[in-house]
């Protein structure tokens, strides 16, 4: 009566999935008294039923009646009561290879209709390190691919190939992992990179905590792909993050961006792009809002700036102009306008009297060193900031000017005048390129006589030119020194005289003076007979 019931209850769980074996597939024989076929054979991977005291017989391929009439001639040599005996399929199975970087590769047994993801399970998981978007389905000699990646994303089973009998699926390791089998993490290894191919992915390299190639997502941006890589290190210039998308370079300037939210900014990122973040070094700045401050000034160099950035921000950044610079003539560089001309110490006296220009991106501030007297250069001090002073002063040169000198501040400057300056008449010669030149005459001893009114000193501007004669040192030496003096200002006295030549004269002098300036007349002169000629450069006069 038990044997009745056993035999029911199996024939209840009997179900027919198709006429022809294949390997996987359980098989019940029903033999009532043998114990050795009470539980369910399994056809194996060579297609065989491996039964007790008979060994292998070959199924596979057969229909259920061929196996079954098969197996009764093999069985009917050593047991005589075959008259119940029948042959079941108890669950037809498929049989699929499971190959590559899985934990446990092998064949397995699936139900008909499985998909990857149950034949990955039955081989223990993909390895730390499978490539999930390049599984490959080997079927009769041909290869198809697949995304598992994609699956896993979004849950879509069209993504996945239906399993067949006879089926190998290949999981590929990625190719990060190198050629030498090494311990490792998981996390590691998924900061390294995630993509496959450099063609599909990104490559992202440099100053950055985690470089590696990544795969890539649409309408990513490059800040997608930056925090992709964990972001960048601290050493990272990101003012000059190279992007080079479809073989044209890009730079981006990840502060410009996060400090203005200028979307423009953004350079293309596509598959294929690579992206680098190099270390900060000490260059040249290029940035869209550099400017450059140079010359005298205590830390010359690149610095950054905003719309708000004023004159004085950026000169102050630069630790402020040292003691040798000249701060009455700071220039303002630009591109694309004529430099500015910034006097610092008038401001300074009074902010409202000068307007200092706002900055722009690219200006470059000029701060020039001062004119240094143990240098005597003049290419220091261009034309339209000179004034030269030359002959008998005791620091003759060519001087850099200010509108807040006049003459005796020149004249100081170049150490006063000497023992031998005719200062009755300076001369001034002003240079003009519409006119030419012009010659204008200064007495200075009658400015001192007259008690030195600041009305009467002449005008002086840069590029002007003022020239101080001298005056004969020795009347015994009169012919070696009366080149000195134009004749215009001299007076020449000869004959009976104790020293006749040429003597310098101005209007203050008379005949006694030129008369005792050559040593009075000797005792033979006629003093009756004193002749005296006047010129003029076009006629002469005789007065006795």
């Amino acid at each position: 009566m038990k044997i009745v019931i056993a035999l029911f209850l199996f024939t209840l769980s009997f179900t027919c999935w198709g006429e022809i074996l294949t390997p996987g597939d359980r098989i019940f024989l029903q033999i009532p008294g043998e114990p050795a076929f009470e539980q369910p054979f399994t056809i194996n991977d060579q297609g065989q039923l491996l039964l007790p005291e008979i060994g292998p017989v070959k199924v596979a391929g057969l229909k259920e009646l061929e196996a079954e009439e098969l197996i009764f001639q093999a069985l009917s040599e050593l047991y005589r009561n075959l008259d119940a005996f029948k042959l079941s399929v108890v669950e037809q199975l498929i049989r699929v290879q499971v190959l590559g970087y899985v934990e446990k590769p092998g064949a397995i047994s699936l139900q008909p209709e499985s998909n990857v993801q149950m034949a990955l399970t039955k081989v223990g998981g993909a390895r730390p390190g499978a490539q999930l978007d390049q599984f490959q389905l080997q079927r009769q000699g041909k290869n198809q691919h697949f995304n598992y990646k994609s699956y896993l994303d979004s849950g879509d089973p069209s993504l996945l190939p239906i399993l067949q009998d006879g089926d190998i699926l290949f999981i590929p390791a990625s190719p990060l992992l190198g050629n030498i089998e090494v311990d490792f993490d998981a996390a590691s290894l998924i900061n390294s990179g995630d993509a496959s191919e450099q063609q599909e992915g990104i490559t992202i390299f440099g100053e950055l905590r985690n470089p590696g190639l990544f795969s890539y997502k649409k309408g990513m941006t490059v800040i997608d792909a930056l925090m992709r890589a964990d972001g960048v290190t601290r050493f990272a210039d990101v003012s000059k993050i190279r992007v080079i998308t479809d073989n044209k370079p890009y730079v981006f300037d990840l502060k410009y961006y996060l400090d203005t939210s200028d979307n423009s900014n953004l350079p293309p990122i596509k598959p294929g792009t690579t992206i680098f973040a190099p270390i900060e070094v000490e260059d040249i700045g290029t940035s869209k809002r550099s400017i450059y401050v140079m010359g005298e000034v205590k830390e010359a160099g690149v610095f950054e700036a905003t719309s708000e950035t004023s004159f004085i921000d950026a000169l102050a950044n630069a630790g402020g102009p040292t003691r040798f610079a000249d701060t009455t003539n700071i220039r303002l560089l630009r591109t694309t306008k004529p430099p500015i001309t910034i006097n610092l110490v008038t401001y300074t006296k009074n902010p409202q009297s000068i307007t200092l220009p706002p900055l722009e991106s690219g200006d470059a501030i000029f701060v020039p060193e001062k004119l240094d007297l143990n240098e005597k250069s003049w290419l220091k001090v261009t034309d339209d900031r000179a004034i030269k002073i030359i002959g008998a002063v005791k620091k003759p040169g060519r001087y850099e000017w200010s509108q807040d000198m006049d003459f005796m501040d020149l004249l100081a400057h170049a150490g006063g005048p000497n023992q031998q300056a005719n200062l009755s008449r300076i001369r001034i010669i002003k240079e003009s390129k519409t006119t030419g030149h012009q010659v204008q005459f200064f007495d200075f001893d009658g400015f001192i006589k007259r008690g030195s009114p600041a009305s009467l000193l002449p005008d002086l501007a840069a590029g002007d030119s003022v020239i101080i004669d001298e005056l004969p040192n020795d009347p015994s030496d009169n012919k070696s020194s009366w080149v000195r003096q134009s004749a215009k200002d001299s007076i020449y006295i000869f004959g009976s005289v104790g020293a006749p030549g040429r003597y310098a004269f101005n209007r203050e002098q008379g005949f006694l003076d030129i008369l005792s300036a050559a040593d009075g007349p000797v005792a033979q002169a006629d003093l009756k007979e004193v002749l005296i000629t006047h010129r003029n450069g076009q006629q002469r006069k005789i007065t006795r």
